[in-house]
């Protein structure tokens, strides 16, 4: 038997900011946001981004989610950086490369051979970069120790100055 993890919930969201949700652990905050971007399907009521109703057949959400320990092709990060740009042609190639360099990213690093807190930022950075109506990170500053963690902040407010987004 599966029990509900999420139950009578309504939010909406009307105003382009930087919001956080907040909960305990197995609260279901995963749950919620890989529903709103269409990762998976909920059993009743509806989501809706921007009026359209989403879900896994959703081709085009808007919405942009990135969740802790992502995986992505084991490439290096200058690579999978220039492929995110030819999939998605709304991408901020510039923004991407700026933060890469800023993170003291290595470029020809591949992604695997990167620690916790380096795979979170090339995750972010390219969430961050989509240029979608909607972003989502889950657990954005996984692994990252306190001076990453302010620069994450500032690069976070820096986004949302360049391209706001709900």
């Amino acid at each position: 038997m599966q029990l509900p993890v999420l139950k009578n919930i309504t939010l909406s969201v009307d105003e382009p900011g930087i919001y956080c949700l907040l909960g305990r652990n197995g609260a279901g905050k995963t749950t919620l946001l890989k529903s709103i971007a269409g990762y998976q399907n909920i059993t009743s009521g509806s989501i809706k981004v921007g009026g359209k109703a989403i879900s896994t057949f959703t081709m085009d959400t808007g919405v942009n989610y990135i969740e802790n320990f992502a995986r992505h092709f084991n490439l290096p990060v200058r690579k999978l950086l220039r492929i995110v740009s030819e999939v998605n042609p709304s991408y901020d190639s510039d923004f991407a490369l700026e933060m890469m360099e800023r993170f003291e990213l290595d470029g020809k690093k591949k992604f695997r051979h990167l620690s916790l807190g380096m795979k979170t930022m090339v995750s972010t950075i390219i969430c961050l970069a989509s240029n979608k109506e909607v972003i989502l990170l889950d657990e954005p500053v996984l692994g990252f120790d306190a001076i990453m963690r302010m620069e994450f902040y500032d690069m976070l407010s820096e986004s949302f100055r360049k391209h706001p987004f709900l």
